[in-house]
C-alpha cells in the first residue's frame, strides 16, 4: 500500500519489510494451493470415489457382464485372440501379436515389482474379485490397449471396436474393485507406449523371438516336434493344478 510522506505529502511505496511479508504470504498460499490441487487430484485417481460411484452405477446385476469384458484383457482371453488370428490369418499374425503380448506383460510385471501400489481395500468398495499382484498399473487395460490397438492399428479390426473393448476392461477393473482410476489410466498409458514402441521395432522383437524358437528347434532336432506336443498340455496342467479349487480358473482352461 502507498503511505503519506511526512515532509512532503508525497505517495511513497511499501517499505522494504512489508514487501517481504506479502512475498511470504503469497508464496505460502501459492504452495498451500498447489498442495491442495494435487492431494485433490491424488484422491481422484487412488481413492475410493471413482470405484464406488462405478460399482453404484451399474449395480449387482451386470456382474456377468463386466466378468467377461475384464476376459477381453486377461491371459487367457489374449491367448484365445492370438489363436483366432492363427486359425484365421496364419502365423504370422499369430506370433506379432504374441510379441506384443510379450512385451506389454513383461513391462508390467516390472511396474509391479517396482513400485507397489496396493490394491482397493476401501471398505465401502465391493470386492468381486480376487487378485494377488500389486495394483499399479491395470495390466488387462495394458494387453488391452496394446493388443486390441495393434489390431486396429493394422485395419484387422475396426476402431471403433477396439476402442470399446479397451474401454469396457477399464471399466470392468473398477466394477469389480481390484483397481483404482489411476491404475487403469496408468495401464492404458503402458499399453499406449508398448504399441508405439512396438510399431517401430516390431521386426526386431519378431526376430528375436524367432531366432529364440529355431535354436531350441535345432538343440531338440527330431524331438522338437514330440516335445512341443508335450510342453503344451504339461504346462497347461501345471497352470491348473497351481490354481487350485479356483472354479472360474478352471472354467476358463475348460474353455481353452
Amino acid at each position: 500500500m502507498m503511505e503519506e510522506n511526512a515532509q512532503g505529502g508525497k505517495r511513497v511505496g511499501p517499505s522494504q519489510s512489508q514487501r517481504c511479508a506479502w512475498a511470504r504470504s503469497c508464496y505460502i498460499s501459492e504452495d498451500i494451493r498447489e498442495r491442495t490441487v494435487f492431494s485433490r487430484l491424488f484422491e481422484i485417481l487412488w481413492g475410493p470415489e471413482p470405484v464406488i460411484m462405478v460399482q453404484r452405477l451399474f449395480g449387482d446385476q451386470l456382474g456377468w457382464l463386466f466378468h467377461g469384458l475384464t476376459l477381453l484383457g486377461a491371459s487367457p482371453g489374449m491367448v484365445i485372440i492370438v489363436a483366432v488370428a492363427f486359425w484365421l490369418r496364419g502365423h504370422r499374425l499369430a506370433l506379432r501379436l504374441s510379441g506384443i503380448l510379450l512385451l506389454t506383460v513383461t513391462t508390467n510385471m516390472l511396474f509391479w515389482q517396482i513400485v507397489g501400489v496396493p490394491r482397493p481395500d476401501d471398505p465401502g468398495i465391493v470386492q468381486r474379485a480376487t487378485v494377488s499382484v500389486t495394483s499399479f498399473p491395470s495390466g488387462h487395460t495394458g494387453s488391452a490397449t496394446a493388443m486390441w490397438g495393434l489390431l486396429a492399428s493394422w485395419h484387422y479390426v475396426p476402431t471403433v471396436l477396439s476402442i470399446l473393448v479397451v474401454v469396457g476392461v477399464m471399466v470392468s477393473r473398477l466394477y469389480l474393485g481390484v483397481h483404482y482410476l489411476g491404475d487403469v489410466i496408468g495401464g492404458l498409458v503402458v499399453g499406449f507406449v508398448a504399441l508405439a514402441i512396438y510399431r517401430r521395432w516390431h521386426y526386431l522383437i519378431l526376430h528375436w523371438l524367432i531366432t529364440i524358437v529355431r535354436s531350441v528347434q535345432r538343440r531338440l532336432g527330431k524331438w522338437a516336434f514330440p516335445v512341443a506336443l508335450a510342453v503344451g498340455p504339461v504346462g497347461f496342467l501345471i497352470a491348473l493344478f497351481m490354481l487350485g479349487t479356483n472354479q472360474k480358473g478352471w472354467q476358463i482352461g475348460g474353455a481353452i
